[in-house]
């Protein structure tokens, strides 16, 4: 079975506003596309909003990835906080 758990999450920049350009909104939208896990970008220059639908499950293996990368062991079955490697 596969399971794909996307989310949206919706920004407000307050530099974002409806005098934006074209060109500034494609920049901003190629660059948040380039981010491991991003599945899609809506941005609304005249309501100031970005929304970024994301796939969950990657985006979560990617943080994980850069915990264990920063020291961090990976300890799924403790509740508490994770304990500091070697």
């Amino acid at each position: 079975m596969i399971v794909v758990d996307y989310s949206l999450v919706a920004f407000r920049l307050t530099a974002l506003d409806a005098g934006t350009c074209a060109h500034c909104v494609a920049r901003l939208r190629e660059r948040l596309l380039g981010v491991v896990g991003v599945m899609n970008v809506d941005v609304t220059p005249a309501r100031g909003q970005v929304h970024v639908l994301v796939d969950a499950l990657h985006v979560a293996e990617s943080v994980a990835d850069e915990l264990w990368e920063a020291g961090w062991e990976r300890t799924p079955e403790c509740s508490g906080p994770p304990a500091m490697a070697g």
